[in-house]
């Protein structure tokens, strides 16, 4: 099997975890900052959650994004504290924040991250009095930001096409293994097709038409030429056809090139070396044919012409417009519950703002899993508190859990809160509020985790169009487009729709498995949704191969 390019490059993710909250806090022990040193930690570890696998340009664009959104929260939430003091106009100051916020999540990644960061931003702002003049916080904080942001582009800038050439390996290898089950039908041919599919919508990230720079012209080719080897894939699987083997090593011979690092054009080298390597291949199999032909013959035009275009597809402005008001209200009747209870507070409006999203699937599934993850890592750290009674042994927690932080992500919710509450609770212990507090959070993540379900049980926070039958409506459009399109359009448009119409499909299956979790029969999915979205993608399938190669008989 092909190793997959971002296993280094979550061991990366996870190095810059560790130096962008470990170091500020550091520093600011040794400084006696603590204060501005627990901010800075905070604004790394706001940004890591941010840090992604795809290039540099996209996942700084992200970054600082967050990191101007959360520093002009905490702006706007320390000079309400300051100026109007605790109270009402907390309360009215958080119910500002979570309706400009959540005004503009749902819409693109960048600008969804940067939306939900505005209200934590404000309700840290407004929940803890940070010493020092107004500004030296929200300073603090971008700097930690910055500082993760740089760890990131750094090594990408240095070495510029190393994630690119290893992404684009990792592709070839999968058409490779597609190629030679095109005759299996069954569990193993689907799983083939997906890790296929999985290894396409990296290297498409990954070499965006946001990349630049010497190189990329013949990367850009590569892409183009293993997109349309996945198309080639699917019509071996519709008509149950296998290419010879000589055709498979030249495919791997691709990948052997790319991922040796060694010339400038990978791609154009290894197809001189395929012109001979193919020479009097049987070429009677229409898909052999097109496979040798896009091994050995010069690209007719340039690979960016080819390379689809990752296309945003926000929520409509009703429903942004109607989850902003969900999400105000919600987020000012947890501050006036944090108010009632302590005088003022953050916990209870932060799990609000964590848990109510537009865009994640239902509700009820994050906020089982916010109050599970938070319970045990409360006990993780109450048994962590207990061994490590110094700063130092406080410090190395902190940074391992950083460490952890970007395979937890990917691991899920659950364990994503796993790891950040030792996190958060070592933040407050450096601050002086001690372990005291352990059980106090527990239940505020309980309260603010009821209320979040009691407004969705009520009015339905998650957006229609998010839910299961509004995504399955989108996958039948989205092929039905591929469909009626793909044939007259050009190969670039025409692999743009294919990509739509199989991203709407890995959508629609989400959801459908997210929501067959919900507690209300009413809101789980219909039996046969799961048998329609077979029907969906078989569609999809058979037009491609149509496009490709002909009808099928």
């Amino acid at each position: 099997m092909p190793e997959a390019p971002y296993r280094r490059a979550v061991t990366g993710a996870s190095a810059r975890a560790a130096l962008g909250v470990g170091l500020p806090l550091l520093v600011g022990v040794l400084a006696d900052q603590r204060s501005l040193g627990v901010v800075a930690a905070l604004g790394g570890f706001w940004a890591i959650t941010q840090d992604g696998l795809d290039v540099h340009r996209s996942r700084l664009g992200r970054v600082l994004a967050v990191a101007f959104a959360h520093s002009a929260g905490l702006t706007c939430g320390l000079l309400v504290l300051r100026e109007a003091g605790r109270g009402w106009p907390v309360v009215v100051a958080l119910a500002v924040a979570a309706l400009v916020g959540g005004a503009v999540q749902g819409t693109t990644p960048a600008r969804t991250a940067a939306g939900m960061h505005v209200v934590l931003g404000t309700v840290i702002g407004t929940g803890i009095d940070l010493p020092g003049p107004w500004w030296e916080p929200p300073a603090a904080l971008l700097a930690g930001s910055l500082l993760v942001a740089a760890t990131s582009a750094v090594p990408l800038l240095l070495r510029r096409r190393r994630h690119e050439r290893l992404s684009l390996a990792h592709a070839y290898g999968w058409a490779s293994i597609g190629l030679a089950a095109g005759d299996d039908d069954g569990e193993d041919g689907d799983r083939v097709k997906g890790q296929l599919v999985l290894a396409l919508n990296q290297a498409q990230d990954v070499l965006g038409p946001t990349s630049r720079g010497h190189g990329i012209d013949d990367l850009r080719d590569g892409l183009a030429e293993v997109v349309q080897l996945g198309e080639l894939v699917t019509v071996a699987r519709v008509r149950r056809t296998t290419v010879p083997r000589e055709v498979r090593d030249a495919l791997l011979a691709v990948r052997t090139h790319l991922r040796s690092g060694r010339g400038r054009t990978p791609v154009a080298d290894a197809r001189a070396e395929n012109r001979e390597r193919l020479r009097g291949v049987d070429s009677a199999d229409p898909v052999t044919a097109r496979v040798v032909a896009l091994l050995t013959q010069d690209p007719a035009r340039p690979g960016a012409e080819l390379v689809p275009r990752r296309r945003q597809q926000g929520l409509p402005t009703s429903e942004r417009a109607r989850f902003a008001v969900l999400l105000a209200a919600t987020v000012a009747v947890a501050g006036w519950l944090a108010m009632l209870a302590s005088g003022g507070g953050y916990w209870i409006p932060l799990t609000v703002a964590f848990v109510m999203r537009p865009d994640l699937g239902p509700v009820f599934v994050r906020a089982v899993a916010r109050g599970t993850g938070t319970v045990a890592g409360v006990a993780l750290t109450a048994v962590a508190v207990l061994l490590l009674d110094d700063v130092v042994g406080l410090l190395v927690l902190v940074t391992v859990a950083a460490a952890l932080l970007p395979t937890a992500q990917r691991r899920g919710y659950v364990w994503q809160v796993l790891v950040l509450t030792p996190i958060v609770f070592v933040f407050l212990d450096v601050l002086g509020e001690g372990d005291s507090l352990l059980v106090a959070r527990v239940l505020d993540t309980v309260v603010g985790v009821l209320l979040v379900l009691a407004v969705d049980l009520l009015l339905r926070s998650q957006s229609p169009s998010s839910r299961t039958a509004s995504q399955v409506v989108f996958a039948e459009r989205a092929a039905e487009l591929y469909a009626q399109r793909g044939p007259a359009a050009e190969p670039g448009e025409r692999h743009a729709l294919r990509r739509d119409a199989y991203r709407a499909l890995t959508r629609a299956r989400r959801s459908v498995d997210l929501a067959r979790r919900e507690p209300l029969r009413s809101r789980r999915p219909a039996d046969d949704l799961g048998a329609r979205l077979d029907e969906i993608e078989r569609a999809v399938d058979v037009a491609t191969a149509e496009v490709a190669v002909g009808p099928v008989g």
